[in-house]
């Protein structure tokens, strides 16, 4: 958050203890790409956490989660070397234009060159963006 607010945003990896915060956040994520309003889901959450292949990374301002990133550490086909695959970002509404989704971007390239001897492995899934159907 700005400086001068009282409020530092802390950035670190979320752990299973963290798992009705981020199953509320999520709920929230999914609202806003347009699903529909449902209730939180930890044992969703819970099963990312029992993925070897899934990273989170977590922003809280004090004890509110307000952003996380949901990345994968995948073998990278022509290097050999692993890669870091982002496949979710969200910044809660009223957190957003102070620079969180960045930092979170940031975070996860220290994370792609401590697991690559230097060499930062960050890489964006391409989707194509929903539509709404047109009749």
């Amino acid at each position: 958050m700005p400086s001068g607010s009282g409020n530092a945003i802390e950035i670190t990896p979320l752990e299973r203890h963290d798992t009705s915060a981020l199953a509320e956040l999520m709920a929230d994520y999914a609202a806003a790409m347009g699903g529909t309003v449902r209730e939180p889901k930890p044992d969703t959450v819970l099963r990312l956490f029992d993925d070897p292949s899934v990273g989170l990374v977590g922003a809280w301002n004090g004890v509110a989660l307000v952003g996380f990133a949901l990345f994968f550490d995948l073998s990278e086909a022509i290097s050999g070397e692993r890669a870091g695959q982002l496949d979710d970002l969200y910044v809660s509404p009223g957190a957003r234009g102070h620079g969180l989704a960045k930092a979170l971007i940031s975070h996860l390239t220290e994370i792609g060159r401590e697991r690559n001897s230097g060499a930062p492995a960050l890489a964006r899934a391409r989707r194509q963006r929903r539509r709404p159907a047109c009749l």
